[in-house]
């Protein structure tokens, strides 16, 4: 039985905070960022970077990173917004499927548990603390339906922030807010998990450095990451061989 429903859908999500302002982007592939390039040169950015775009014009700096993240100091909405219709009809590329993994997180197993150190576009450091400030998240869509894959896999609970109380909780303010470092049993992160876009009456956040760790994990086989990374849709333009 396949683990996710639907593909997912590409939905734009743009956010502002501190002096910047963010596009999440699907993750994407070499032949994507050669067409965004060449879309970038054209409105006249002079291009630099190695593996990311760092396109400069008129004082304007604009950073694309294949990971899936637009930002710059000055709205990039006009630059980019326009040729994301042509990214999302462009083929998929084949990569191997540790590679594919090692995109969305790294997984230590020691024992019946394991650590996970997931690797988000914008929910992790001082952009993390930024979010939890402003009331916003950061999480894109595909970054959820890894996450609650993995969780669907262990056992036990795990060290979240929320915007919630539980009996266990302790109390932390973050520019101003009150928020709660939280151990939630697996089963609750999934209906309380914040996604870009979205809010609940109850939500839960990724701890600000990425890591959780699971008491028990039951590792996922292949064939099941397989399915997992077919069905991230328009949210992730490579794909596992």
């Amino acid at each position: 039985m396949r683990m996710l429903l639907p593909l997912l859908e590409f939905r734009l999500h743009e956010l502002a905070f501190g002096s910047r302002f963010y596009i999440l982007l699907p993750k994407l592939n070499r032949a994507q960022m050669k067409a965004l390039g060449t879309r970038l040169k054209t409105q006249g950015f002079t291009l630099g970077g190695d593996t990311s775009i760092i396109a400069r014009k008129d004082g304007v700096v604009l950073h694309v990173d294949p990971h899936g993240l637009c930002w710059s100091r000055s709205n990039p909405a006009d630059s980019v917004v326009p040729v994301i219709p042509e990214l999302l009809g462009m083929t998929k590329e084949a990569v191997p499927l540790e590679e594919l993994k090692r995109r969305y997180f790294f997984l230590e197993h020691s024992g019946p548990g394991a650590t996970l150190r997931f690797e988000p576009r914008l929910e992790r450091g001082s952009s993390w603390k930024a979010l939890r400030a402003t009331n916003q998240c950061g999480l894109a869509p595909d970054e959820g339906a890894v996450l609650l894959f993995l969780l669907g896999f262990a056992m036990g609970t795990c060290n979240m922030l929320t915007d919630f109380p539980i009996p266990t909780s302790r109390e932390r303010i973050i520019g101003g807010r009150q928020y709660f470092d939280s151990p939630l049993p697996c089963t609750e992160i999934r209906p309380t998990l914040r996604l870009a876009g979205a809010r609940s009456p109850r939500n839960s956040y990724l701890p600000s450095k990425g890591t959780i760790q699971f008491g028990r994990l039951n590792p996922p086989s292949r064939r099941v990451y397989m399915e997992l990374f077919e069905d991230l849709g328009e949210w992730c333009y490579l794909m596992p061989e």
